[in-house]
């Protein structure tokens, strides 16, 4: 069976870790890496999720990749009173240890890979903002196909009554 290719780029709270341990099992994708940022927690809890979850299903050969730890603009802001204080409700989970930022995280995985490749946003597309202000023709060459969790049209949004809190954060 042919599998897709996929970077998936997320704040892992609770949706991004069911979502995510839901691509580590599935058959069809080939996860070439995880990149992290800000979001419903602060890096070093989302970049600890990450790894916790992938490390549970079994993948710890998926590599993650800290990138943003704040928008470009707007003050930061999280998501703990919905995620509670581990992003990931009130599930123990080891203490995060401290990681770098690294926005441009994002851009060195597409650097990195040979083949084009599904980019999954599921966080604030802070590092996606980050690759394509550095270099916008790479982002072009490698993602053949962009699936993003930022918004609805139809319904109010998560951070007011306009804007998903993906999208308001970048």
């Amino acid at each position: 069976m042919p599998t897709t290719p996929v970077v998936i780029d997320c704040d892992p709270g609770i949706d991004d870790a069911v979502a995510l341990a839901l691509a580590a099992r599935s058959p069809e994708l080939d996860i070439r890496a995880v990149t992290t940022t800000y979001g419903n927690a602060a890096l070093p809890v989302t970049t600890r999720n990450a790894v916790a979850v992938l490390t549970l299903f079994d993948r710890p050969d998926i590599h993650v990749a800290p990138g943003a730890d704040r928008p470009l603009e707007r003050p930061l802001a999280d998501s703990l009173t919905t995620h509670g204080p581990s992003g990931v409700g009130y599930a123990p989970v080891d203490t995060p240890a401290a990681c770098d930022s690294n926005p441009l995280a994002l851009l060195d995985v597409l650097a990195g890979t040979s083949d084009r490749i599904t980019l999954v946003t599921m966080g604030p597309l802070t590092n996606l903002a980050h690759a394509l202000g550095r270099d916008a023709s790479l982002v072009r060459q490698k993602v053949v196909r962009h699936i993003g969790m930022f918004g609805t049209i139809e319904e109010r949004g998560s951070a007011d009554h306009l804007a998903d809190f993906n999208a308001w954060s970048d």
